[in-house]
């Protein structure tokens, strides 16, 4: 399991892709890029990467896909001022 997610982050693969490539022996067409530590691990000091607290991101929605509504709301009513 841990060799998976070492691979996934190291390659920007995960099992279902790879596995499909594999099937499809178009592996050496791939077009992932690595994950980067930060988007993992966060943007604070190294030593807070072994504890168990929130990593802060330096853009969140992008590390996460997605945007919050919150944030949205308040993008738009800084938009009106």
């Amino acid at each position: 399991m841990i060799v998976s997610v070492l691979w996934g982050i190291m390659t920007g693969m995960g099992t279902i892709d790879r596995l499909k490539k594999q099937e499809l022996e178009t592996i050496e067409q791939c077009e992932e890029e690595p994950v980067p530590w930060t988007d993992v691990f966060g943007i604070g000091a190294y030593w807070t990467w072994i504890l168990p607290i929130d990593p802060l991101f330096d853009d969140y929605d992008r590390v996460m896909g997605y945007a919050s509504t919150q944030r949205l709301l308040r993008e738009k009513n800084m938009s009106m001022i």
